[in-house]
């Protein structure tokens, strides 16, 4: 009897709920930027040419889509480390040996 209380139990879940969230393989908000700024092209190039804004449009979406599938792939967080990269940069900054000098941080003497 206390032998069946103290088997392990597991509770599956969802697998959506461990996935990140992208679009069409690439990071989302940056996918929906590409993609807001191709199809503001056509408005922009209204009064030289319609079609070129349009043709201008779809090879920007391609080549951003293409782009951000890519990283995504190699990295799906790939945004907020690059994020987080330019706000610590000045403490960590790229070095390539470990005698390399260390920078003077802000407000130590």
């Amino acid at each position: 009897m206390a032998e069946d209380s103290l088997q392990q139990h597991s509770a599956g879940f969802h697998t959506s709920l461990n996935r990140h969230i992208l679009m069409m393989g690439g990071d989302r908000e940056l996918m929906y930027g590409v993609l807001g700024i191709s199809l503001i092209l056509p408005v922009a190039f209204i009064h030289i040419s319609f079609w070129l804004g349009v043709l201008l449009g779809m090879i920007l979406w391609g080549i951003g889509a293409y782009f951000l599938r890519k990283v995504a792939l190699a990295d799906p967080q790939m945004r907020h480390v690059y994020k987080r990269s330019l706000k610590f940069g000045k403490y960590f900054p790229a070095q390539a040996h470990y005698t390399s000098p260390v920078p003077e941080l802000a407000g130590k003497k």
